[in-house]
């Protein structure tokens, strides 16, 4: 049986079809793979905070980050078994850009170093917002490495800061 909670955007959305729960089927997938991959941290993309109480309910031996763009949902989140929040800021419009942030939040952070595994859970495409729908498996890169990488950055990526 599934739980529903009060900020559960099934339950309050009607298009949605709760018999096919993918947020929660991708974060217990997640939470799998962390613990057969050995990673060291399962990043959730949250506007609501719901995707990282969903994999935290699974109690990962990896601890989980949030990124949410709410100062109150980071809150709420601080709350939560095995979940640190980290506020998201800027404007990120594909996924690249979104795991450039994530790598750099995450060095900056003293959470993560380049060549460091970590599992990311958002929903895809950024833009449409929706819900989580797409889990990648990632080596977290240095800002040198992301340089060589996207030589010619792209509108809505934000510019790594220096010494990230």
């Amino acid at each position: 049986a599934r739980r529903h909670t009060p900020l559960d955007p099934i339950a309050t959305a009607p298009e949605c079809d709760p018999s096919l729960d993918v947020p929660d089927v991708v974060s217990a997938a997640a939470v799998f793979a962390a613990d057969q991959l050995g990673v060291r941290r399962i990043v959730a993309f949250s506007q609501s905070g719901y995707t990282a109480r969903l994999a935290a309910r699974y109690r990962p031996a990896a601890p989980i980050v949030a990124f949410t763009p709410d100062s109150r949902v980071a809150r709420q989140l601080q709350l939560v078994w095995g979940v640190r929040p980290l506020l998201a800021d800027g404007d990120v419009k594909h996924l690249d850009g979104m795991i450039q942030v994530v790598d750099r939040k995450l060095q900056l952070a003293g959470l993560a170093e380049p060549g460091d595994r970590i599992i990311v859970l958002m929903g895809h495409p950024i833009r449409e917002k929706p819900l989580t729908n797409l889990m990648r498996v990632h080596r977290v890169r240095s800002a040198e490495e992301w340089r060589r990488l996207r030589p010619e950055d792209e509108e809505g990526t934000p510019e790594p800061e220096a010494g990230a």
